[in-house]
């Protein structure tokens, strides 16, 4: 309908699609599936205030080691993976994956001195 009240063509059709929000804590999906170095929940420190005052730490010691948790959604649907990492001194480069695929790209998750959160990751 036009300002005045007259009746104009249909649109083309279109698809819509929700704004709800899936949020999953690391630290809620521990106990790790399989993992090959130390990872824990860890509360607040180093002047850093997570979500839910924790975080998932993971402390590999080497090169290529991991820790795989598995979560479910509940419905069927294309996600779009958002993300926030600590940054430290004694933090290195990681990757991540979702059924074994690697998502995104190489992250630094290097910094010095102070710890702190990165930027949103998509």
């Amino acid at each position: 309908m036009d300002a005045a009240g007259n009746a104009g063509p249909y649109s083309a059709q279109v698809a819509g699609r929700t704004g709800d929000t899936l949020r999953i804590e690391g630290e809620s999906l521990l106990p790790a599936v399989s993992t090959d170095a130390p990872v824990e929940a860890q509360s607040d420190c180093c002047g850093i205030h997570w979500s839910q005052s924790a975080q998932l730490w993971f402390r590999p010691a080497a090169p290529n080691q991991s820790v795989t948790v598995a979560f479910t959604v509940p419905t069927a649907g294309t996600y779009r993976l958002r993300m926030v990492q600590t940054l430290a001194r004694d933090y290195g480069i990681n990757t991540v994956a979702i059924d074994g695929t690697q998502v995104g790209v190489p992250f630094d998750a290097y910094h010095s001195p102070e710890v702190t959160i990165s930027v949103p990751l998509t």
